[in-house]
């Protein structure tokens, strides 16, 4: 049953229209955004790896709206379609069937890091950064948006409107990415200095700084990443709550 309803999912996220429209659009994206970097002359091994940073940075920011908009609409949707009453009823567990929709979103990500990886490769020619770039991307990255992923079908199961869970998961999102908008000295202190030391996108940020421009040691990478380990441990904590509360009223 988990298999079947994992398979489900897929189909609707990847094997259909709307899966056919985001990869398209990804696509669309990364060949625009490479051919315009890749047009630069005279680039440098330091602008190559400015240019790498960047690019990574849309294609992380890219893939986490996108699973947290699909992650937050999973199970609530079927709370307004009136489906999720038939899922409870089978011999599925509310853990599994949760887990399937998680992994069947998580799966979103992976097709994008798939997608993205031979024009960040194309990026990287000439430089030693292959082997870093793919740990990031199915590393780090994976971990992170797998993080919001959780955060957000945590949302989805606990409130019966996808509207609001999105809004919710949305919203969540950009209060950490707030860091990346305020100026160097705003982080420094107060308000600013809070959130940039908290937020899980701040740390991914940092770390490709680390990884690909000043190639940092290992110990000051996962020094960066710490808000990463935390928000996702948190996340899978939240996510587990909210397993347990899941109806067919939703909490709100």
């Amino acid at each position: 049953m988990f298999i079947h309803l994992f398979i489900k999912e897929i189909k609707e996220n990847i094997a259909s229209f709307k899966g056919v429209l985001w990869m398209m659009m990804a696509t669309i994206m990364f060949s625009a955004l490479t051919y315009s970097f890749i047009t630069v002359k005279e680039l440098s091994i330091l602008a190559q790896a400015s240019i790498i940073s960047t690019f990574m940075q849309v294609v992380l920011g890219f893939g986490l709206l996108l699973t947290i908009i699909f992650a937050a609409s999973s199970i609530s949707n079927e709370k307004e379609q009136g489906t999720l009453e038939s899922l409870l009823l089978t011999p599925l567990s509310k853990g599994k069937l949760v887990a399937s929709k998680f992994m069947s979103v998580l799966a979103i990500w992976l097709m994008i890091a798939i997608i993205a990886t031979p024009y960040v490769m194309t990026l990287a020619g000439g430089t030693s950064l292959h082997n870093v770039i793919l740990l990031f991307l199915f590393g780090f990255a994976t971990l992170f948006t797998a993080s919001f992923t959780a955060f957000a079908l945590a949302l989805s199961s606990l409130l019966h409107s996808s509207k609001n869970a999105i809004m919710v998961a949305v919203a969540v999102f950009l209060i950490f990415a707030l860091p990346a908008f305020l100026g160097t000295s705003v982080k420094k202190a107060g308000f600013g200095k809070i959130i940039d030391s908290i937020s899980p996108l701040s740390g991914a940020k940092n770390i490709m700084t680390d990884m690909f421009i000043n190639k940092l040691s290992t110990s000051h990478i996962l020094n960066d990443a710490l808000s990463i380990f935390v928000f996702a441990v948190l996340t899978l904590i939240f996510l587990r709550f909210a397993t347990k509360k899941l109806t067919l009223l939703g909490g709100e």
